[in-house]
């Protein structure tokens, strides 16, 4: 779910090598971006997933917004807040919003769900989808998500 509309989206999956995604949801899909949950909703949808068993990780206090108003759990990326004191002010902006988890690094995101990906084929197949999550998180150089 990116707030990008399909032809940058497009643009930037190629340039960045992301690979394929189950599903990708624009802002050219929906009739109002993020924080308003449409786009995630209609990604869960699509995914057969249930808001309850998701994660959503973002980096911006609207991605977080966005997950709660859609019923999922909600992650902080904190990997693309390099400028000095981008971090701290986002972690201030986003602390009333009680993130369930944040995230220094990409890999401490995989630590924490490789284990609960390799249980049982269900979860591999809404693990490998969870991709679709992450596309609230900026990629270096792509100016948001």
């Amino acid at each position: 779910v990116t707030g990008k509309g399909r032809g940058a989206w497009e643009t930037t999956a190629a340039e960045l090598d992301l690979g394929g995604f189950d599903v990708v949801v624009t802002e050219d899909d929906v009739r109002a971006p993020k924080p308003d949950p449409e786009g995630l909703i209609a990604a869960l949808d699509a995914l057969g997933v249930a808001a309850e068993e998701a994660v959503y990780v973002g980096d911006s206090a609207g991605d977080l917004r966005a997950g709660r108003a859609a019923g999922t759990r909600v992650a902080a990326a904190l990997w693309p807040k390099d400028a000095p004191g981008e971090r701290e002010r986002f972690l201030e902006e986003i602390r009333a919003l009680e993130p369930d988890w944040t995230f220094d690094r990409p890999a401490d995101l995989t630590r924490l769900f490789a284990p609960w990906c390799r249980r049982g084929s269900e979860k591999v197949r809404q693990c490998g989808s969870a991709r679709v999550c992450l596309t609230g998180v900026s990629s270096p150089g792509t100016g948001g998500g």
